[in-house]
């Protein structure tokens, strides 16, 4: 497997600050200084429902899951 075309660039972020522990980002595909917060009602229902670890797809990524 391998990287392919990127088509976004965006991080969650796990803090008791947000509803229900975490928040969701969109970082503009990477473009500097640019981010705004994603509506989490649909990221906080997907990641519970499918996320293999707190949250987190880590069954896409081996990596995470080292």
């Amino acid at each position: 497997f391998y990287g392919g075309r990127r088509l976004a660039v965006e991080a969650s972020v796990k803090d008791q600050r947000f509803r229900g522990g975490w928040a969701w980002f969109d970082l503009d595909n990477g473009k500097a200084g640019r981010s705004r917060p994603v509506a989490s009602d649909s990221c906080l229902t997907c990641h519970r429902e499918h996320a293999a670890t707190d949250m987190v797809f880590t069954q896409f990524y081996p990596r995470l899951r080292q």
